[in-house]
């Protein structure tokens, strides 16, 4: 696969908590209309969609069926990504190796979720096992913090680190209007924060 690959547009809706005004078919169509816009591109040249989003999430099951109005992928191939976590990820990876390998030559990729449709926390607290871990679950830190401790084991990598990525990550949000949280903040700040769960501040 030695075909170079680009993403030529990006669409990103302003994060809200709620979104009453809107559905999840009219988000995903903004969104669609602003990475179009900015590729300079239309519905018309995108040859395969590749939509994503965890179904218990949002309360519907096969969810890309329903929004295929909106995202324009009827009439074309198309996959749907179902992770949860690492769903965004895997459509990149997902388009990449279609376009890379030759199966089509340009690919619309959605990543999306409404958050407040259903409740996400109580529904991550779900994956983990009934036996051990689910009295002990706060919804997704859990297994972050499963996963961070185990890297830290592993590696030997030291609790700083983690400060100075979401110093990294608070400075890269600052600037994006879209963000979701946009404060900026110190790696000295996070390691000196609140601990919700270990290593997590």
């Amino acid at each position: 696969m030695s075909r170079k690959v680009a993403i030529v547009g990006i669409g990103i809706t302003k994060h809200a908590s709620r979104r009453p005004y809107q559905n999840d078919g009219e988000m995903i169509y903004e969104a669609v209309n602003l990475a179009l816009t900015d590729a300079e591109l239309s519905q018309k040249d995108m040859e395969t969609v590749i939509i994503g989003n965890m179904d218990l999430f949002e309360g519907h099951y096969l969810n890309d069926g329903m929004l295929s109005d909106y995202s324009g992928a009827i009439g074309k191939s198309g996959f749907k990504m179902n992770t949860g976590g690492t769903v965004g990820t895997m459509e990149v990876v997902t388009a990449w190796y279609n376009i890379a390998s030759g199966y089509c030559d340009t690919a619309l990729v959605i990543g999306w979720e409404k958050h407040d449709e259903a409740a996400v926390q109580p529904a991550i607290t779900t994956i983990y096992d009934a036996a051990y871990q689910r009295n002990f679950s706060v919804g997704a830190l859990s297994g972050l913090a499963l996963i961070s401790n185990d890297y830290m084991g592993r590696t030997g990598c030291p609790i700083e680190i983690g400060g100075l990525v979401r110093a990294y990550a608070s400075e890269n949000a600052s600037r994006n209007p879209n963000a979701h949280v946009r404060d900026r903040v110190t790696a000295e700040q996070v390691l000196n924060a609140r601990m919700v769960l270990y290593p997590l501040t």
